[in-house]
């Protein structure tokens, strides 16, 4: 073991304890597709000790995964002591429309982001359509 390897642990009370980066992917997508609204769907692979709390970042472009602040809407969906899949349903979506989110875990050891965005595109508005002049 190297001294940086050091860095991932911390000895308290005679107990070794693993610091980890929590990580997450958003593999399942998104699901409940509307017109108006969807569900977007994450799960956080990897915790550690320490309490996650995960975001989906979410908008009309991938802003990237550099900070949520970058990104057009960020919607909170919890804190996780333990892996598994965590989800937040957005609405006042506009038809006919092409979105993308991205995934954002972090905890008091570092953040993460899922490694590619998730798209998806909202169904048109479907019937006959009154157009007034």
């Amino acid at each position: 073991m190297t001294q940086a390897d050091f860095s991932l642990f911390q000895v308290t009370d005679h107990t070794l304890i693993l610091r980890v980066t929590p990580t997450v992917n958003n593999d399942t997508g998104a699901t409940d597709i509307s017109t108006i609204s969807a569900t977007l769907n994450g799960n956080l692979t990897l915790v550690g000790r320490d309490t996650a709390t995960v975001f989906f970042c979410w908008g009309n472009s991938d802003a990237g995964a550099t900070t949520p602040s970058a990104w057009e809407n960020v919607a909170p969906a919890g804190d996780m002591t333990a892996t598994g899949s965590f989800s937040n349903t957005v609405r006042n979506l506009t038809p006919a429309m092409t979105y993308c989110y991205r995934t954002f875990a972090t905890n008091t050891y570092g953040s993460s982001w899922s490694a590619a965005p998730a798209t998806f595109a909202t169904p048109p508005l479907s019937g006959p359509v009154l157009m007034i002049r």
